[in-house]
């Protein structure tokens, strides 16, 4: 379970369900994809997933 943040790193109020298949922790950022990407994510082939992890994020750099 997660939680989606906005482009400022401020968390949303929603939360998503998503398999985690590079075995991310607590609190960690994390890259997520949705919809028929998820079913292409290592392992995932052919089963019913609609949202996957698929990278842990180091670092975020944003600027103007």
């Amino acid at each position: 379970m997660l939680r989606p943040i906005i482009f400022a790193g401020e968390d949303e109020s929603s939360y998503l369900v998503a398999v985690d298949t590079v075995g991310a922790g607590f609190r960690e950022k994390v890259l997520v994809v949705s919809g028929s990407s998820a079913r292409l994510a290592d392992g995932l082939k052919d089963r019913p997933v609609d949202a996957a992890i698929i990278g842990i994020i180091d670092t975020v750099e944003v600027t103007d």
